[in-house]
């Protein structure tokens, strides 16, 4: 009896860390969250007012609060590489293969003109860039986890189709 006590407790302590390290994962900021655009193919937001004590911030961060604030809905994974955005509003990516190794497809690509910091290049209007209300969006070097979230600075999930060819 008292070792299916200990293994009760152990298994319910267990249960209540991974609930405790879920809610710790959104910090919600003390801002309105808001996008200028909120569609199945396009959310466009600028960033607010950013806390002095929360300058850690990232974008995913404000994505979670516009989720928690029912502005957007946001399905997605997480990865070695951060959090691999997979739906937006119900439009899920899609990957089509083909024999020869090519593929293509529609996901969501993440542009800012945010560009970089220091010596840091977040974004490259060069490489790929999108135009939003006559303001020239780089695409994104970082993904959402990893891209900082900076007072003013505009943010665009878009909708898009991309292809693949294996070089020869």
């Amino acid at each position: 009896m008292k070792t299916k006590l200990v293994t009760f407790l152990g298994a319910a302590a267990a249960v209540a860390t991974l609930f405790g390290m879920a809610a710790c994962s959104f910090r919600p900021l003390d801002i309105e969250y808001a996008a200028e655009v909120s569609s199945d193919t396009l959310v466009v937001f600028v960033a607010p007012e950013i806390p002095e004590d929360r300058k850690d911030v990232s974008v995913k961060d404000y994505l979670d609060g516009l989720v928690a604030n029912e502005v957007i809905t946001m399905v997605g994974d997480n990865s070695e590489y951060g959090y691999f955005i997979t739906s937006v509003n119900g439009k899920a990516a899609q990957t089509n293969n083909n024999a020869d190794g090519s593929s293509y497809g529609m996901s969501w690509s993440l542009y800012t003109d945010f560009f970089t910091e220091g010596d840091v290049v977040y974004a490259d209007p060069a490489y790929q860039s999108y135009e939003y209300n006559g303001k020239l969006l780089g695409y994104a070097n970082y993904g959402v986890s990893n891209l900082p979230l900076v007072t003013g600075y505009t943010y665009a999930l878009v909708y898009e189709d991309w292809s693949y060819a294996p070089q020869a």
